[in-house]
């Protein structure tokens, strides 16, 4: 899969996953806050030009680049999209659950695909994720 796939995949998944949130009944969404810190948004990748055999920047500068050409992207468009970790590792992980599950996102599914964001801390383990 090439980098750009890669990012529009993800994009597509956060995408579903913030529309789904956004439809989910106040009881549902109520369920999930009690699993998170906060809401389910596209929080981007880390800008760090560093040693990452990922690479994380380019998918930072690239994922920039689409969010603003292509319209199917354009809620995210005023986002800063700088999360200051690693994302990647855990993303790819979302999109296993996710693209298992695409047509069927349900607060339990939702919370499924969560549980590998770095970017949302997770109250019920009493210590934020375990980031790669």
């Amino acid at each position: 899969m090439g980098l750009t796939e890669e990012i529009r995949d993800i994009l597509d998944m956060w995408k579903a996953i913030e529309s789904s949130y956004a439809r989910l009944h106040e009881s549902e969404k109520c369920n999930i806050r009690k699993d998170l810190d906060r809401e389910p948004k596209f929080r981007g990748f880390d800008q760090r030009e560093n040693d990452d055999p990922n690479r994380e920047y380019k998918y930072y500068s690239e994922a920039l680049e689409i969010i603003e050409e292509d319209e199917n992207y354009e809620e995210f468009r005023d986002r800063y999209l700088n999360t200051h970790i690693k994302t990647l590792p855990n993303y790819q992980d979302m999109l296993e659950v996710y693209k298992n599950n695409k047509n069927n996102l349900t607060a339990d599914i939702l919370i499924a695909i969560l549980e590998h964001n770095p970017t949302v801390p997770h109250k019920n383990s009493g210590e934020k994720q375990k980031w790669k």
